[in-house]
């Protein structure tokens, strides 16, 4: 299984306990979660104002970043994207909104 398809798992696994055990009233799994990529987590979740239900991996490289995150926004996921300013943007994060 390549580091993409740990990932993308990581985050289907995350979304599932998230529906079954603190949301139940979701009719959408991934409602009420945001995912983005960014180049420092630690900046971004403070930017965010430090949400709780915080987490974060590194990909291999920004393409497979984005594409996890491209995945995840077209299953309903809020994209939380923001330019890229000359860094390597290669950390997936996901929180709870």
């Amino acid at each position: 299984m390549s580091k993409l398809q740990r990932i993308a798992k990581a985050i289907e696994r995350e979304a599932d306990y998230r529906k079954e055990r603190v949301l139940l009233f979701w009719k959408k799994k991934y409602k009420n979660m945001c995912i983005g990529v960014t180049a420092n987590p630690v900046a971004m979740k403070r930017e965010l104002g430090k949400p709780k239900s915080w987490i974060c991996w590194e990909a291999t490289s920004e393409e497979e970043a984005q594409k996890i995150a491209n995945y995840f926004a077209k299953k309903g996921m809020k994209w939380d994207y923001k330019e890229p300013a000359q860094s390597v943007w290669k950390s997936l994060y996901v929180y709870v909104v």
